[in-house]
């Protein structure tokens, strides 16, 4: 039986739940099924590369350099991108996008002759400079490509509304596709908790806090680094750990400066063992202004992590009871009251459980990946 070519398409490949999404599409598709091909425009990181070959799979990138103006990125992949696929045709074009403009594509894709496009949305807002054009670029962009799409779905309720239509959505057009996640993975291991707190020299009744994200305008990590100084007021015993990398870098280590953190935060840019740290905290912050729906708050609730979000975030990420969501109205000073009583009546004991109720919450890998295959063979 001939295989179904799936291009996995996303316009930049770097370190993100985007491309961490698309690495588990290729390690648990069925390789009798379909050939997975891996698209990005500029491709910005090898971390992924390793475990890609694992799969068959590499990224190919269509354009040679790295833009790193946004909409000139845009402009210059637009014109390569329907050549591109008439020389490497294709069966299906999965979108992974956060913008209405991005929808260009399927109608490129369709000119190029593939037979299925589905759009997949991973976001909920627009962030950086321009956001007025990238707004305006993003509604006219819904308007006049959103009926070239064939499947519209999404990773949650916002995350639909943000690129769909109310339309399309009451009348059951758009699809929730949940992320998936590799829930034993993540369950929590005492022995690695004790293992890197030693090897960082951490006592084991100190409070832990752990922030992962790309340091960015949308994950609000200046708000995070006030957080941590007011946590560091109330409970000096505290250390903190953020993991990532990003624009933002210098002036989130200076707020942590500015806030006397210095001795008490680990900056870790990347990981493969991001399960490890989680084991090791005691709770996640993640006060994003929006996301579509963060795979690092699925992944630290199957770790028994309390987790503390921004209001701004869908209440479809919430599995746990011990989850919570914050307004970003509240002083920095509200948030660290929260998190640090919360955690005075926390027991470590209790983390093993929650791993499989993530499980059983519908996050789990079988489900979701039987419905994209699903998508992928109705042509």
């Amino acid at each position: 039986m001939k295989k179904i070519t799936v291009v996995e398409y996303t316009e930049r490949w770097s370190v993100g739940g985007i491309e961490v999404y698309i690495l588990k599409l290729a390690r648990w598709l069925d390789k009798d099924k379909f050939e997975i091909r891996i698209v990005a425009a500029q491709k910005e990181t090898d971390i992924y590369d390793r475990e890609l070959l694992q799969y068959g799979c590499r990224v190919e990138s269509i354009l040679p350099e790295i833009y790193s103006n946004p909409i000139e990125r845009t402009v210059q992949n637009q014109k390569r991108w329907g050549r591109y696929f008439q020389e490497h045709p294709c069966d299906v074009v999965h979108l992974h996008i956060g913008q209405g403009v991005a929808l260009r594509y399927a109608k490129l894709a369709k000119k190029a002759g593939v037979r299925n496009v589905i759009a997949y949305s991973h976001n909920s807002d627009i962030v950086g400079k321009h956001r007025f054009l990238k707004m305006l670029g993003h509604r006219l962009g819904k308007l006049a490509y959103h009926r070239y799409i064939d499947h519209m779905t999404a990773c949650s309720d916002v995350a639909a509304r943000w690129l769909y239509f109310d339309s399309d959505i009451k009348k059951g057009d758009v699809r929730i596709i949940r992320i998936f996640v590799q829930t034993e993975r993540f369950r929590f291991s005492e022995a690695d908790r004790n293992r890197l707190r030693a090897e960082y020299g951490i006592s084991p009744d100190t409070f832990v806090g752990l922030h992962i994200g790309r340091m960015s305008y949308q994950k609000n990590q200046i708000f995070l680094m006030d957080i941590c100084g007011e946590i560091l007021k109330i409970n000096g015993n505290s250390r903190f750990v953020v993991i990532g990398t990003g624009e933002l870098e210098e002036e989130i280590r200076s707020r942590a400066e500015t806030e006397g953190l210095r001795e008490h935060i680990l900056f870790i840019p990347q990981t493969e063992e991001v399960y490890k740290y989680m084991s090791m905290a005691d709770a996640f912050i993640l006060p994003s202004l929006f996301e579509g729906n963060p795979t690092v708050g699925i992944e630290a609730q199957a770790s028994g992590l309390p987790c503390y979000f921004s209001d701004r975030i869908t209440r479809q990420a919430k599995v746990l009871e011990s989850s919570v969501f914050l307004p970003l109205e509240l002083p920095a000073g509200e948030w660290a009251e929260r998190i640090i009583s919360d955690w005075s009546s926390s027991r470590v004991s209790l983390r093993v459980a929650a791993e499989e109720k993530v499980r059983e919450s519908g996050y789990d890998i079988p489900k979701q990946i039987s419905e994209i295959q699903k998508l992928y063979e109705a042509m």
